[in-house]
């Protein structure tokens, strides 16, 4: 429950989703919601305002079109991927295939659907590197002599334990089970950053998985971690000779069911296909080359720019006082305002503003430039993680992180 009615989560594991269920959940904005969807830091997808009377009809809508797998398992079945996977020249794998596969092996498994309920997963190919957030359990792909390999990591600490191609869920599942082991013999939630956090259960934690390959970690290449990354926006050549993936800015991670319905047609219409991504946007895939600008110009047209200048990009805000009784500030309209100073500006790698709406800060990415934090006496502005302000109003805070922006990021000019 929200403050603008009942808020649905709608898993989307490895943001993998075909064009006619993306226009789907354009349709059940439509219906039972307040006619938008919301994409979350883990490419999931939220509706919001639907009234509670309707949500067991709309339970069912979701079991029908195959959003709703398993009841049992949904709250776990939080995968994380590129996007780009299959697409992106740089990958030394796509990981398409091993998301399909952990996600129907997560659902064949009683028990772990008693990991909690954020508990998370990522799988990462090589290539673009995509915030893994606060994922539990990951596997990152690595070239060596003799092949390719994935590196097991739980919370954000590399191990030595190794998975060959092909067995990828296995060492998933199995490292899952013992956070769950581990987690009741010492008496810790099963996340990965309680684990790591207690010496004893992290060495427990390895014993469990002795039956997998150990390698150790020297030169291990740790440019997944998320400070620095950039959100992409444009149009990006693909691998697959001829075809382009196109990302274009989703304001605030909210598009509107005529964008939804809108973006679906012109999938169909040019034959690519559309993922949901990490940092709170979607990718166009597998278009032609020489459709580039037709997609471009379709996307423009229904507010949904390609070239990262809305002044938008690197911006995220919380449901704020509309959707949040919690919430101090109207931060979705206050970023608002903040993007109309910003329009125009060359988009920077890595810059982030955050705009909160009380200091709990759901969501909020930990990495941004900038947070402004609403307040019982108005915003508290920090800067590279560090108080800097208190008591501003909308106005001073806006003023100053249109300053911060302009100031702080070479080449950002007009």
């Amino acid at each position: 429950m929200a403050k603008d009615g009942i808020l649905v989560r709608i898993r989307v594991p490895g943001g993998l989703i075909s064009t006619d269920k993306f226009r789907l959940l354009g349709d059940l904005a439509q219906e039972f919601a307040s006619g938008y969807i919301e994409i979350t830091a883990r490419a999931n997808v939220q509706l919001r305002g639907i009234d509670g009377a309707r949500v067991e009809e709309l339970r069912g809508a979701l079991e029908k079109f195959g959003f709703l797998p398993s009841r049992l398992h949904d709250r776990i079945r939080n995968i994380l991927a590129s996007p780009l996977a299959g697409i992106d020249p740089e990958e030394l794998i796509d990981t398409q295939p091993i998301v399909r596969n952990l996600d129907e092996c997560l659902q064949n498994d009683k028990d772990l659907a008693k990991l909690p309920a954020k508990f998370g997963f990522a799988v990462d190919g090589g290539g673009y590197r995509f915030d893994r957030g606060g994922t539990d359990l990951a596997l990152s792909a690595e070239r060596i002599a003799t092949g390719l390999q994935f590196r097991l990591f739980i919370g954000v600490q590399a191990t030595d334990i190794i998975a060959a191609p092909g067995e990828e869920s296995e060492l998933l599942l199995k490292a899952a089970r013992a956070c769950l082991e581990v987690a009741k013999e010492f008496e810790i939630p099963a996340r990965g950053r309680s684990i790591i956090g207690h010496t004893l259960a992290r060495e427990r934690f390895l014993q469990c998985l002795k039956g997998f390959a150990q390698r150790n970690q020297h030169e291990l290449d740790d440019s997944w971690k998320s400070a620095g990354l950039r959100i992409p926006f444009g149009v990006m050549l693909a691998s697959r000779v001829g075809r382009i993936a196109v990302i274009p800015s989703v304001p605030l991670a909210r598009l509107t069911a005529a964008q939804v319905l809108a973006v679906s047609h012109i999938c169909e219409e040019h034959g690519a296909g559309v993922r949901v991504a990490p940092w709170r946007g979607i990718v166009l895939s597998e278009i032609r080359e020489s459709s580039a600008g037709q997609v471009c110009a379709a996307l423009e047209n229904i507010g949904l720019p390609v070239d990262g200048r809305d002044g938008f990009q690197g911006l995220a805000a919380c449901a704020g006082t509309d959707g949040c009784s919690a919430a101090l500030a109207d931060v979705r309209a206050d970023a608002v305002v903040l993007a109309g100073l910003l329009a125009g500006l060359t988009p920077s790698p890595g810059w982030k503003i955050n705009l909160a709406g009380c200091e709990k800060r759901c969501g909020m990415r930990t990495d941004a430039m900038m947070d402004l934090i609403g307040t019982a006496s108005g915003y508290s502005v920090h800067m590279q993680g560090r108080p800097a302000h208190t008591g501003c109003s909308p106005e001073k805070a806006i003023r100053l992180a249109a300053s911060f922006r302009k100031t702080t990021v070479t080449g950002s000019s007009k």
